[in-house]
């Protein structure tokens, strides 16, 4: 467990260190958060006039299975160094455990992502296409299995 603590708390430091690098306060006031704005603002008018947009022409099933095909997006992170691979196959429990963990860390990750686009997307899928909210929580459970199978698929290519 430690060994995975540390893995996560190494990438989350890379990826602050990389933002930081990429944005500085210019960035932020010319660019970050007046599209935020604008975009609250977009999502605001949208979801309280009921003016959808281009979303009338699509159909409810296109737009399920254009859901699904964005739950693909994503990966299985292993938090396997090359440096230590040889250790961890002398220790075949604490190899086994990292992976467990690590596997579970992306499947909350990816569902953390799903749970944020159904919310954003929940007043269209209400009100426009009248799911209902076990609907929505199925689409959910859809969208993770979509995501699994699809990384099963591509380890069992490789």
């Amino acid at each position: 467990m430690t060994l995975f603590k540390t893995r996560v708390k190494q990438q989350w430091k890379f990826h602050l260190k990389m933002f930081r690098s990429i944005a500085d306060w210019t960035t932020y006031i010319y660019l970050i958060i007046p599209s935020m704005l604008f975009l609250f603002y977009l999502y605001k008018e949208t979801s309280f006039q009921g003016e959808y947009g281009f979303i009338t022409y699509i159909s409810a099933p296109f737009f399920t299975f254009c859901l699904l095909s964005v739950a693909r997006i994503g990966y299985l992170r292993t938090f396997v160094a090359p440096a230590d691979r040889l250790f961890l196959m002398q220790h075949k429990r604490s190899f086994s455990r990292l992976k467990r963990y690590a596997f579970l860390y992306s499947v909350m990750i990816q569902s953390l992502y799903i749970i944020f686009c159904l919310l954003i997307l929940s007043p269209v899928l209400l009100y426009y296409y009248h799911f209902t909210t076990l609907g929505i929580v199925q689409l959910a459970c859809s969208m993770v299995l979509q995501f699994l199978l699809s990384k099963l698929i591509d380890f069992k290519r490789i």
